[in-house]
């Protein structure tokens, strides 16, 4: 019984690609009919793209579907791109490309999940997921500089440090973004980019008053000790 249900699976799942394809938004069908005049195709479409990223995400998160996992990435990141190419303005698309995010962070591509998370985050009118996914930048991006090279861990650096100055400005009232920006500002001091360090420092100190004690202090000691590295000893 099991092996007759997961064949009508499979069929269900076939028949939603074949017509994906056939009516898919750059398919030869609507080079003769205009999707304004077609909204039910239209819906179809939407509503099987959708299942389809879905289905292939879960059996890729599947630990029984271990030796398809890559098929199933690949299956669910074209699904995932294709929903968002057609409907780029739709409602649903911010939390599609949330997901297309996971699936990458899921598949440890660090990089390209933190695009699509930054994405997410800034490129759509304001939503529910909008300050999740752009905290989820960052941790994707701190991610990636673990298992960055020699050769690119100052350039994956900088743009953790990008991704959290635009993620406190643009999401002062996160509970995390006093905590991001005191990251950002010793990363800085790492990198012995003294200077920005001392000004990220004093952002978080002043725009954020009520962080944790033990943030408000990290970030009065790494300007303090940037200070000192700049010879501004009565600033130190």
């Amino acid at each position: 019984r099991r092996g007759d249900i997961d064949y009508a699976v499979e069929i269900v799942i076939d028949s939603s690609k074949d017509f994906a394809r056939s009516y898919g938004l750059k398919s030869e069908y609507w080079k003769h009919f205009d999707p304004k005049t077609h909204v039910e195709v239209v819906g179809y479409l939407k509503s099987n793209l959708k299942d389809l990223a879905n289905h292939y995400h879960a059996l890729y998160q599947d630990k029984r579907q271990d030796k398809a996992k890559d098929a199933n990435f690949q299956e669910a990141s074209t699904w995932y791109r294709e929903f968002l190419e057609s409907f780029p303005r739709d409602p649903d698309a911010p939390g599609m490309n949330y997901q297309l995010a996971d699936v990458m962070l899921e598949n440890k591509m660090f990089g390209e999940a933190a695009q699509e998370y930054e994405r997410t985050a800034y490129d759509y009118p304001a939503h529910e997921k909008a300050a999740a996914a752009g905290y989820a930048a960052v941790y994707a991006h701190r991610e990636a500089v673990k298992v960055a090279t020699p050769a690119t861990r100052d350039t994956v650096k900088r743009e953790i440090i990008r991704s959290s100055l635009k993620f406190a400005d643009t999401f002062p009232m996160h509970e995390k973004a006093a905590v991001v920006l005191g990251a950002a500002a010793d990363d800085l001091y790492e990198m012995k980019d003294y200077e920005r360090t001392i000004a990220i420092a004093h952002r978080l100190i002043d725009q954020f008053p009520k962080a944790e004690q033990d943030v408000r202090r990290a970030a009065w000691l790494v300007a303090a000790h940037s200070s000192f590295a700049l010879e501004k000893f009565e600033d130190a």
